[in-house]
């Protein structure tokens, strides 16, 4: 299922393509109180528990494949398909 991808420039540039738009997410610790969120489409997916594909690089294939695993241990997700 694998295919070459060209490397990324940032861990940002690397969360635009993840697959999910609710996975597309970092936190990174800037001090002891303050934390910097990366969710380039925002929150509002994951707290929905909404599966929604990111195009920009994920196959048909490859994000059927692992919506298969993850409806089967969170029979609550709504699946966009």
């Amino acid at each position: 299922m694998g295919y070459d991808i060209e490397p990324y420039k940032s861990i940002e540039d690397a969360i635009d393509t993840w697959p999910t738009t609710a996975i597309s997410l970092g936190v990174r610790k800037i001090s002891e109180k303050c934390w910097e969120i990366y969710a380039p489409f925002g929150l509002r997916d994951i707290f929905k528990m909404k599966v929604v594909a990111n195009n920009r690089q994920i196959t048909k294939d490859i994000y059927d494949s692992k919506v298969k695993k993850w409806v089967q241990k969170w029979s609550e997700l709504e699946v966009v398909q």
